[in-house]
């Protein structure tokens, strides 16, 4: 009665083996119940799968509905194990004694009923010697085994075996066509804790765009937000609602102490030990409350101001600046069609005779640095609202307000107003687009050949506006009946 391939949850197409957690089943494999314990995403489903694949005994698989009731899981239990008409459980015992050595994996433990659960507490105490049992939780109270451990009966599998290692980094993306330095696999394992589910994503992102890791997994987190709140969404149904706002209070940036960390780690809300303290995972973390919140009904709008001195700043607040080169990639992106440009470009223009290989690096190096300077400013989770440095890098204008883009539309307005004959509004767009010319473009930077030919375009536009204000007092003017508004402001 192995368990059929149809049976089985779909998983991944490439799968890294595991060989910390092999090891562990294998060693206990006499238990009752093993009890792999760790948070949703984690990989448990994915390593019973590829375990019940690779089993050459008997081996069930039965994946538990939210809140299934006792009487539809021992007919689930004695439908996955080869009799659809067991009823009680005093049938299921008589039967599962009847079976040769069998492995029966139960799957999604914390969301069975309570008196499902208390079942599936003591079944492997009762089914004959032949039978064991594996379950996969995320919280380690799903199931009270303290005495069952204590007794023998019993091992759990936290998750400090389900977090990634380097050399399972290292694997997973040699399988999905990623290299990977050491140096990368270590800031990955920083970043994500090991989680598999961010691991995963990021290796198969950076396969798949071509990115650097550290890219990758801002691209994999950005395109996974919904799914991760509904993640973590999942996994607060059943918790009490006093760890439910002790989570939430940790997700809004209140630092949980050890023992709020501890409780939270039991119920399994993506809490592990890294570099030997507790922490929770930093990517759900929410950010504190002083820091600007963006939503999709509040989003602060971004100034940048091209002439004279760049400045960019979020609310009234100034963005700080380490290095030249990253103010140099916003004033470029600034200026580029829709705020875009791909790396290729970036690359051709602010390192072009460099080593390709270190040409990336510093790339790399700075779009981190940028989103550390935006990040001071608006929260690290809200950097995605201004710029994002995936395939393609972007300088999101539909939040950010550049002072030489409204420039020139302002001067193109202006034009069609002149061309519609409509002077007063024609003057009214070359007078709000002066106001913003207080210099040359960048005057205050130091040269680029990039920026030049803007300069000149720019320069150009102010030239012709001047001219055109210069023009206020004329009979033309006058007839428009506003010489007496616009003449004070042009001299």
């Amino acid at each position: 009665m192995n368990v059929s391939a149809l049976s089985l949850p779909k998983t991944a197409p490439t799968i890294v083996d595991r060989p910390r957690i092999a090891v562990w089943l294998k060693v206990c494999a006499a238990m009752p119940l093993r009890l792999l314990v760790a948070p949703a995403g984690s990989g448990k489903t994915t390593v019973a799968a590829r375990y019940a694949r690779t089993q050459l005994g008997n081996c069930a698989y039965l994946r538990l509905a939210p809140g299934i009731p006792v009487s539809a899981l021992i007919t689930q239990f004695g439908r996955a194990t080869g009799d659809a008409s067991v009823r009680t459980y005093d049938e299921l015992l008589d039967h599962l004694d009847g079976l040769t050595p069998t492995e029966i994996i139960v799957d999604n433990v914390d969301g069975a009923s309570g008196e499902a659960r208390e079942l599936l507490g003591r079944i492997y105490a009762d089914v004959g010697e032949r039978v064991t049992f594996i379950y996969l939780a995320r919280s380690i109270k799903a199931i009270d085994v303290n005495a069952a451990r204590a007794a023998g009966l019993a091992d759990v599998c936290d998750e400090a075996l389900f977090a990634f290692d380097a050399s399972e980094v290292a694997e997973l993306a040699r399988l999905v066509g990623a290299g990977i330095d050491p140096h990368a696999t270590d800031e990955l394992l920083a970043a994500t804790h090991g989680w598999a589910l961010a691991v995963a994503g990021a290796c198969r992102a950076a396969a798949a765009h071509q990115l650097e890791f550290a890219e990758a997994l801002v691209y994999w987190r950005r395109a996974n937000d919904p799914a991760l709140r509904e993640l973590v969404a999942d996994a607060l149904r059943f918790v009490p609602d006093a760890v439910r706002r002790a989570f939430n209070d940790a997700l809004a940036g209140l630092p949980p102490d050890t023992e709020t960390l501890t409780m939270l780690r039991r119920y399994g809300l993506f809490v592990s030990l890294h570099a030997q303290r507790l922490a929770l995972n930093p990517l759900l973390r929410f950010e504190p409350e002083d820091v600007p919140v963006c939503t999709a009904d509040h989003v602060p709008l971004a100034t940048i101001e091209m002439f004279g001195r760049f400045t960019m700043s979020v609310d009234g607040q100034s963005i700080v600046w380490e290095r030249r080169r990253d103010r140099q990639i916003i004033q470029f992106l600034a200026m580029q069609p829709n705020g875009r440009a791909t790396r290729a470009d970036l690359i051709a223009t602010f390192w072009p005779d460099g080593d390709p290989h270190l040409a990336r690096q510093s790339l790399r190096t700075a779009f981190c640095t940028i989103r550390a300077a935006i990040g001071a400013c608006v929260g690290s989770t809200n950097v995605s609202r201004y710029f994002v440095a995936d395939h393609v890098v972007e300088l999101n204008l539909a939040h950010t307000v550049v002072s030489a883009r409204r420039f020139a539309e302002l001067f193109e307005r202006g034009q069609s107003a002149d061309t519609e004959d409509d002077l007063a509004a024609a003057l009214a767009y070359y007078r709000e687009a002066e106001r913003l010319y207080r210099s040359g473009f960048l005057a205050g930077e130091p040269p680029m050949k990039w920026a030049l030919s803007h300069e000149q375009h720019l320069a150009s536009m102010y030239d012709r506006i001047s001219h055109r204000l210069g023009e206020a007092g004329s009979p033309y003017a006058r007839r428009a009946g506003i010489v007496s508004r616009i003449s004070g402001d042009v001299a």
